[in-house]
């Protein structure tokens, strides 16, 4: 029985004890909870032994930080650039320097006011985090309490965004026994020769990492400027309140946030028939999504761009992933026609070129005959058997495929059974290899064990999330996903090497030419000429196309499903700027803070 059919018959059951539980209660939950102004959701995090309020530090958090953490600007880079004032009221661009307002009378919550010095303190231990605004950063110097100026030595496309999203969660009164030494280090910083900085710096770098690393203070009531502050976490569930303090507490409609802790496909669909989500945005197969809006009446869905692309990629330490034409045989020999029937409702067809950016985006940055030169990965078993054939590999009479050497190719795909599109999507890519003759097995795991397997490189294939342009529109995004962020798991780098911060990527040209990565990605984002922009933009999707380092399965929409009939306010139009964003807890507190979510009860 396939695994579809097995989700669609767990989630029949589901239903029919939803049912014989309804005849004996007829309470109306949903109402209970918009009278209490409590929004119940889903998301992840980790068990509570485990957490603390460190960011820095791996703090095992997830999403929460979203309700409690600011950025200074929300910026929204579609439908067209946007910046919400948060922490930040407004910023003057001159040149090289960017002077932000803050906004007055802004409190962390446990009643110490916020000033140009948690500003300060955050930029500083950004630095020693390795953020990469300060590939570009000269240097942040407060003018009064609620004025700061930061200046770039070279400023580029992004230089207002990467300002606008740096996130407050390190207060100077808590973080000044690190914020403090990490400002000396970046006033004394040195620039290296085959490193970013020399070696005197990176290692007061460590020193102050080492000591940051060991603070690990309590999660509960974990200190940030946002609406909400966590009050109580459980194994399957956190509380977060709302702050009576906060600058923007007239908007903030609601008291009391629960996160549902997802963890299984199975434990969520149970929480939904048992009515215990207002607004949630998981992922679903058709089938069980049909089922869900045929369960729910008053369900209303926004399928709002998050413009990510679920995608297999191939690590390229792996034998046979080591092999390109491998690699582009396995993009020739899946249907991503089939995978579409399966995929999460609101998915999108996705860039058969495998350029690297998502269709609409390709298509702003692309022209139409640059596109056309590209490898179209179309389903075309037959061209995926010629590849195979003509680099000596055959089938035996079972049809199995023989490497060059006459061995039985082996593959596995690793992925992840919480993510529906991750697993249905990957089981069906293994049965499409197998079909065509590559003995191909599917290893799927727990979502935390999942994550850390992939970042170790030992998965030969896995299915992840490459970015489209989520945070600022521009290419350079997208192909730093792919040669800084992501180059250990696709074997570019390996994770030591990662984790040291080696991570410049060197490509040799069929001419022996050798291109550095890392610069050509900071040419792309520094240069002032558009031709050379987009000559950069080109080779990197070329290459990408090219080398087959992954495949796009679909091009990613949010269902943001509305299950509570009294929560009213949102935007009908997905569209609208305050729905943009991969992250929904981030949209659900830009709704609430913007008065655009609330609930309405007669």
């Amino acid at each position: 029985m396939n695994s579809k059919r097995i989700i669609s018959l767990i989630f029949v059951c589901m239903i029919l004890v939803s049912t014989l539980a309804g005849c004996t209660q007829n309470e109306d939950p949903y109402r209970k909870y918009a009278e209490e102004r409590v929004l119940r959701m889903s998301s992840g995090f980790d068990p509570p032994e485990t957490m603390h309020g460190n960011i820095w530090a791996t703090a095992g958090l997830g999403t929460i930080p979203r309700f409690v953490h600011e950025r200074l600007f929300d910026y929204v880079p579609l439908p067209e650039k946007t910046y919400i004032p948060v922490l930040g009221e407004s910023f003057v661009e001159d040149g090289n320097k960017i002077t932000i307002n803050l906004r007055q009378g802004v409190l962390w919550n446990d009643g110490t006011p916020f000033t140009s010095k948690d500003v300060i303190a955050q930029f500083n231990l950004a630095f020693i985090a390795g953020n990469v605004i300060w590939d570009y950063m000269e240097s942040i110097e407060a003018i009064d309490e609620h004025t700061v100026v930061v200046t770039f030595s070279r400023p580029n496309v992004i230089t207002t965004q990467l300002v606008a999203n740096m996130t407050m969660d390190s207060p100077h009164h808590i973080y000044k026994e690190w914020a403090d030494p990490a400002g000396e280090v970046v006033a004394n910083r040195k620039p290296g020769t085959d490193t970013k900085w020399d070696q005197s710096t990176m290692d007061a770098i460590q020193g102050v990492k080492d000591k940051l690393h060991t603070f690990k203070p309590e999660a509960i009531g974990f200190v940030g400027t946002g609406p909400f502050i966590l009050n109580n976490v459980t194994s399957s569930e956190a509380s977060l309140v709302k702050t009576e303090n906060y600058w923007g507490a007239e908007n903030i409609q609601f008291d009391e946030v629960r996160i549902v802790k997802y963890t299984t496909l199975e434990s969520y669909l149970n929480v939904i028939m048992s009515d215990g989500y207002d607004f949630e945005t998981q992922g679903m197969s058709p089938d069980v999504y049909e089922q869900v809006i045929k369960e729910n009446d008053d369900l209303r869905i926004v399928l709002a761009p998050d413009l990510g692309q679920p995608s297999l990629q191939f690590n390229m330490k792996h034998k046979y992933m080591d092999e390109k034409y491998v690699r582009q045989a396995i993009q020739y020999v899946v249907n991503r026609d089939l995978l579409m029937l399966i995929a999460e409702p609101g998915s999108e067809n996705a860039d058969l070129t495998s350029s690297g950016m998502i269709p609409p985006m390709r298509d702003i940055f692309l022209d139409e005959e640059f596109v056309d030169s590209l490898n179209l990965y179309n389903d075309n078993p037959e061209k995926a058997e010629e590849i195979l054939t003509e680099n000596g590999w055959s089938r035996n009479a079972d049809g199995i495929w023989l490497d060059e050497t006459g061995k039985v190719v082996e593959l596995e795909l690793t992925t992840t059974s919480a993510y529906p599109t991750f697993f249905l999507c990957g089981d069906s890519i293994v049965n499409q290899l197998n079909e065509f003759g590559l003995k191909t097995t599917l290893k799927a795991m727990e979502v935390s064990a999942y994550w850390k397997y992939v970042s170790e490189g030992t998965a030969m294939m896995s299915i992840s999330m490459r970015p489209g342009h989520p945070n600022y529109g521009e290419p350079w995004e997208t192909y730093r996903s792919f040669f800084i962020d992501g180059a250990a798991d696709m074997g570019f780098t390996t994770p030591e090497e990662k984790k040291a911060g080696l991570t410049n990527v060197v490509l040799e040209l069929p001419d022996g030419t050798k291109i550095d990565t890392g610069e050509l990605l900071d040419e792309l984002l520094t240069t002032e000429d558009p031709d050379r922009k987009q000559e950069i933009t080109e080779y990197f999707a070329s290459t990408i196309n090219d080398l087959a380092v992954f495949m796009p399965l679909v091009t990613k929409y949010i269902p943001n499903k509305i299950y509570n009939p009294y929560l009213t306010g949102f935007p009908e139009d997905s569209s609208d700027t305050l729905w943009y964003g991969a992250d929904s807890p981030r949209v659900l507190v830009r709704l609430m803070r913007e008065g655009k979510l609330y609930y309405s009860v007669d």
